[in-house]
């Protein structure tokens, strides 16, 4: 199954190069809701662990097939050239070496390694309050638009910088990259935050009431997390992606911190430990950012996010009061609350007309307004 996920992920590597977005999406939703409903007839007929297993390494291969049958025909008619230049080959390989040794040091970022602790001192059924707290939390990251995009925005930095080698270019597609992020991680942080209680009482009975808590300290993490992609994006550009190496050095302090937090606070005390990491791994980053190039941040267009995801808070906390316990209110309270944060946006508008002009003509329609 690993080896599988290796071949699909260069898959998708190969299809967002080729802006092939829209088939890897559609071929995600499929294979999704193909594992869904497999899942489904596992469980029932009582396979367990093993079953689910098989499925999930079936459902890889097959999308793996996918992608590999769509890239072939760009594919077929293309000659290698017959020699590199050693430079390049030299410059490929050690920023390739620095990115694996990222990667690998990246481990200790890995919320398995939480759960390993937990599950030595607290025990199982503390296992599966924070595994529900972490699996929630970095789907949230996973499939957040800001994140989607990256794979579209990252070599978009490496292109602009290249083809005009101004680094004002550079500092603005950071502020717009900022922005996009900063539109829907605000938002996302505070609806959870608030609804984040009615959602477990209604679709889980509260069996995972415990669990709210370390949610909310964790759905705050990933989003610190996420706001340091841009700055990774221009440590790529300038092939400094041994400084990304360098921040790492906080897993020891984030270890530490979990084998002392866990035994005081519970799973808790793992977010505590996860989100102040988290956080110097950011400042680590904005430091040695620094050094490259000066770039700040679009803080009037942070600000006007927040107002705005501070009274779409507001109007949950209202709505919650007069929400019923079923699946259908909850539903119809958080489209209420998507629509009022959309209207806030429209009036108080946190992007430039140019940003504005940027975002519809790659959309082909004039859909984006905020």
């Amino acid at each position: 199954m690993g080896i599988l996920n290796i071949i699909k992920k260069a898959g998708e590597e190969i299809l967002n190069a080729l802006f092939m977005q829209v088939f890897k999406n559609a071929c995600e939703i499929l294979t999704g809701l193909l594992k869904a409903f497999l899942f489904i007839v596992v469980l029932n007929y009582g396979f367990g662990i093993e079953g689910l297993i098989i499925v999930i390494t079936a459902v890889t291969a097959f999308q793996s097939l996918l992608y590999l049958l769509s890239i072939k025909p760009y594919f077929s008619g293309i000659k290698p050239p017959e020699k590199l230049e050693k430079d390049e080959i030299k410059r490929f390989f050690i920023f390739s070496a620095k990115s694996h040794l990222f990667i690998a040091t990246a481990f200790f970022w890995d919320m398995a390694i939480d759960i390993y602790i937990i599950a030595y001192l607290l025990g199982s059924v503390s296992t599966g309050f924070f595994s529900f707290a972490s699996s929630i939390s970095f789907f949230v990251l996973h499939w957040s638009p800001g994140i989607v995009l990256n794979p579209i925005i990252s070599p978009l930095f490496v292109k602009q910088y290249t083809k005009h080698k101004d680094p004002v270019i550079l500092k603005d597609m950071f502020t717009f990259y900022n922005k996009l992020k900063a539109f829907f991680a605000f938002p996302i942080i505070l609806g959870i935050w608030s609804f984040i209680d009615k959602f477990v009482a209604i679709i889980y009975h509260n069996k995972y009431a415990p669990s709210i808590l370390t949610l909310k300290i964790l759905v705050l993490s990933v989003m610190i997390m996420a706001f340091t992609i841009p700055i990774r994006n221009i440590f790529d550009v300038f092939e400094k992606n041994e400084f990304s190496l360098y921040a790492n050095i906080v897993v020891i302090y984030r270890i530490c911190a979990s084998l002392v937090f866990i035994r005081h606070f519970g799973i808790t005390g793992a977010a505590y430990a996860y989100c102040s990491s988290m956080l110097l791994f950011f400042l680590i980053h904005l430091i040695l950012l620094k050094r490259i190039i000066n770039i700040s941040y679009p803080i009037k267009a942070f600000l006007k996010i927040l107002f705005n995801s501070l009274i779409m808070s507001a109007s949950i906390v209202i709505l919650k009061s007069f929400m019923v316990d079923s699946l259908l209110w909850l539903t119809v309270n958080i489209i209420i609350a998507v629509l009022i944060y959309l209207l806030l946006s429209y009036i108080n508008k946190p992007f430039e007309a140019k940003e504005r002009n940027l975002i519809n003509e790659s959309f082909g329609v004039l859909a984006w307004h905020f």
